[in-house]
């Protein structure tokens, strides 16, 4: 409770008093700090000695900030210092909600006492009820007190404690708690501290607990503010099965700083003690970080792990390192400057692959980029500027099968592009060249060649719009031609297999990256759509490609790779009513084949929502690390009375293995929520770009899976106005729905 406003209502007594029976005009003012002049009504009114002021029935005093209603008061005056009893009454602030059997106030309320009453914190559904409460000094003190926000709910929860202390800086505790949950008693503690105010406050948090195939896992995180800018939470951690450790989160945040640094450490796991590479302690960092001021920017997202296995085995609770299926943690950091036109990068990139073979990529440090751009008319310029230096590891040298003199390379890549826009009636046509040039150092034979290389495309298109609906065609003819340049002992630096969406056709089909720019004479035929009408509406884009020769590059590097002679390239979306249909394809005609696609359908029947959906992925399986082909399937229903049960299942579609099942219950009310969840996620064969690499690998990774492969029961359950748990069961129901 705000003590500030319990002295405000007790100084609003000095002011005049109104009656509805008879006024008292010769009362004097009080000049105080407030500005807001109150005003006090009741049924009857009685002044003694112009000090004491007794009134009955309907006492109603207001001011800007308070409200206290009650059926009796006696306010008594002596000199500054005010005194007085309130019955049966409620006091209403801008924070709070007090209600009493009666209140007594002494010394201005420096000291006061109430009897029976209840303590409700405005927007908020925490519900304090005590027996006593007694304010001496700088401290709260309440006895006999229940904490609930369901009090009008029997299917909630609710904190019945003997003694609770609060002091002025907000700070609680509660002596003898027991919790009770649907009217039984789940816990008993000896004494708790909690926050009692919104304000942040130093302190230990809630607990974190979870249960599975691993056995125990509790984590007792402490909050410290630092300043008004930063804070850090401190996690001291338990995991049965694997050892002692922590946790930490640090922020910092100002107007052109905002930094985030994450840790996690185990002390020796117990549970993979024997094996060498991972029998030490283990850990996990990261930091991100972003800013900037007067055109300059800058941006750091890096992070680094123990083994590739840290964030698998040990889920975190308090921090935010990548717990993803991504295959690496990215070590970037850069500075950017815009002005206009032109914008300048200066970028460091590196990352640590999770894998038991490789844990280098190849890293950009530093690596400089300028991009200009600029139109006249309809005549568009652009140029973009890189200058790169890798370092290579060893392991990339060796696996590429060159001999190296030195771990580093540098590339300058330049790009030049020119582009014509024109209008001929409905139809605009667009014609653009690009040349773009790559210069390599020769110190040794790794270097690749040195390359020059023109190309060109023209753009037609129309618009055409159904003026009665929001129905709208626009079709287009896209023409493409690069010719073949003998890229020698070319490395693949940055360059990745990426998968082949239809609206991707202006760029590089196969990869992503500036080292090859595949050779292409084609031409493509197709049309943008849009159907919306009442509760349908349809949209996306068909097109039917025709190449007409195969890439040289990619014949000379990938023998059982050819680009497709005609191809179908599809991306709709329906949505009608309660479906969902999305459906993206890109089809080779000659070989019947799909090369890229998915197909996601979700229905809403009833109270459940279905969803399936099958990925795949045919680009390069094989020689690269890449995502993997895969089917899934979920259900979300509503069971009725606040039950909610689900089930999810994923499963690679060409091993035919499971990758990610669960399936759970929950059940939420206005002041209870609780899941459980009951998950089986298993690790997937490595796919390395070379067969040595995975035979060196095949030992180590099964030996991984066996370990990892495993099941856990999570249970979650949240006491709505007292805690807020990780909530990840609820994180995964999100996904599922999006």
């Amino acid at each position: 409770m705000n003590i500030r406003l319990v002295k405000f209502f007790l100084l609003l007594t000095a002011f005049p008093l109104f009656s509805k029976e008879h006024a008292c005009p010769n009362i004097p003012l009080w000049e105080m700090e407030y500005s807001s002049t109150p005003s006090i009504s009741a049924n009857i009114t009685e002044v003694e000695n112009n000090n004491t002021f007794k009134l009955e029935g309907n006492v109603s005093i207001l001011s800007a900030s308070n409200t206290i209603q009650a059926n009796q008061a006696n306010i008594t005056r002596n000199g500054n210092e005010y005194s007085g009893f309130v019955k049966a009454g409620s006091l209403n602030s801008e924070l709070f909600r007090l209600t009493f059997e009666s209140l007594n106030i002494q010394n201005s309320g420096e000291e006061l006492s109430a009897i029976n009453g209840t303590l409700q914190r405005n927007q908020s559904p925490l519900e304090l009820t005590f027996g006593t409460l007694n304010r001496e000094a700088n401290l709260f003190k309440m006895e006999t007190v229940v904490m609930s926000s369901c009090s009008n709910n029997p299917g909630g929860w609710k904190i019945n404690g003997g003694d609770v202390i609060v002091n002025d800086n907000g700070r609680g505790s509660i002596s003898d708690m027991e919790l009770e949950v649907f009217g039984r008693s789940v816990l008993w503690l000896p004494w708790v501290p909690f926050p009692a105010t919104t304000d942040r406050l130093s302190g230990f948090l809630e607990p974190k607990i979870q249960f599975g195939s691993e056995g125990l896992d509790v984590s007792l995180p402490y909050f410290l503010i630092l300043s008004p800018a930063s804070d850090i939470t401190f996690a001291p951690r338990n995991l049965a099965d694997r050892g002692k450790g922590f946790e930490s989160n640090f922020r910092y945040k100002s107007s052109i700083l905002d930094i985030e640094i994450d840790g996690l450490f185990l002390d020796k796991d117990k549970k993979l003690k024997g094996l060498d590479a991972l029998d030490n302690n283990r850990w996990a960092g990261a930091t991100r970080a972003h800013g900037g001021i007067a055109g300059f920017s800058y941006n750091i997202n890096w992070a680094k792990a123990s083994d590739f296995l840290v964030l698998q085995n040990i889920p975190t609770f308090v921090s935010n390192i990548d717990m993803n299926r991504s295959p690496y943690l990215l070590q970037n950091a850069s500075l950017e400057y815009r002005n206009n036109n032109l914008d300048l990068t200066i970028r460091s990139e590196d990352a640590q692959l999770l894998d038991p073979v490789a844990s280098k990529s190849v890293a950009k440090k530093p690596e400089i980029e300028i991009n200009y751009a600029d139109t006249w008319n309809n005549v568009g310029f652009s140029l973009q500027a890189i200058r790169s230096k890798f370092h290579l590891p060893q392991q990339f040298i060796q696996t590429s099968g060159f001999q190296a003199n030195s771990s580093s390379l540098t590339r300058d890549y330049l790009k030049t592009e020119f582009n014509i826009m024109h209008y001929f009636k409905e139809w605009s046509v667009q014609a653009a060249y690009t040349h773009t040039s790559r210069e390599y150092d020769a110190q040794d034979t790794l270097s690749p060649k040195n390359t020059n290389i023109g190309s060109a495309y023209l753009r037609a298109s129309t618009f055409l719009k159904d003026q009665n609906s929001n129905s709208a065609l626009k079709p287009f003819l896209l023409i493409k031609y690069t010719p073949y340049e003998d890229y020698g002992n070319i490395l693949l630096l940055d360059d990745q297999v990426k998968n082949t969406f239809a609206y991707d056709m202006l760029s590089n089909p196969v990869f992503s990256g500036k080292d090859i720019t595949l050779d292409e004479r084609s031409l493509t035929a197709g049309f943008e759509f849009l159907f919306n009408k009442a509760s349908t509406q349809f949209q996306g884009m068909l097109g039917i490609k025709k190449n007409y020769e195969d890439s040289k590059v990619l014949n000379k590097f990938f023998t059982n790779f050819q680009l497709p002679a005609e191809q179908l390239m599809l991306d709709a979306t329906l949505m009608h009513n309660n479906t969902f249909i999305q459906l993206v394809l890109d089809y080779d005609f000659n070989q019947s084949e799909v090369l890229h696609g998915q197909i996601a359908f979700q229905q809403s029947i009833g109270r459940s929502t279905f969803k399936i959906a099958q990925h795949k992925q045919n680009v390069g399986r094989g020689l690269f690390l890449e995502e993997v082909d895969f089917r899934e399937f979920s259900i979300i229903s509503d069971l009725g009375n606040n039950y909610q049960a689900f089930i999810y299942n994923s499963e690679d579609t060409v091993t035919n293995k499971n990758m990610d099942s669960y399936i759970g219950i929950g059940y939420e009310n206005c002041c209870v929520a609780w899941r459980v969840l009951a998950r089986d996620k298993r690790l997937i064969d490595l796919n390395l770009m070379h067969a040595d690499a995975q035979l060196i690998a095949q030992e180590s990774w099964k030996e991984m899976i066996s370990y990892e492969n495993k099941s856990r029961i999570t249970f979650e359950i949240e006491l709505k106005g007292l805690m807020s748990p990780s909530k990840r069961i609820q994180r995964l129901l999100q996904n599922l729905q999006e």
